[in-house]
């Protein structure tokens, strides 16, 4: 889990938000 944000997962994408 990237500092700061969290780890995002949908199906054919993922991305983070911080």
């Amino acid at each position: 889990v990237p500092r700061g944000g969290s780890r995002v997962e949908i199906p054919k994408t993922e991305f983070t938000v911080q």
